[in-house]
């Protein structure tokens, strides 16, 4: 089942979880939808510390080297 949220107004997607790191989704961002989390709870609608990217490949280059 696919992990989702919203982060107030904007529906976020966890692509890819580890361990407490996960790849987040925000579809409907024109700037940077995906950002790369260090620390997201399963079930909380806010983490701690993102990277923000305009490309998914820069995000799972992040993302795999963490």
């Amino acid at each position: 089942m696919m992990e989702r949220f919203f982060n107030g107004a904007h529906e976020c997607i966890v692509l890819e979880r580890k361990g407490e790191s996960a790849l987040i989704l925000r579809p409907e961002s024109s700037c940077c939808p995906y950002i790369v989390v260090m620390r997201h709870v399963p079930g909380e609608t806010t983490w701690w510390q993102g990277s923000y990217y305009k490309s998914l490949a820069a995000a799972l280059e992040d993302f795999n080297g963490r």
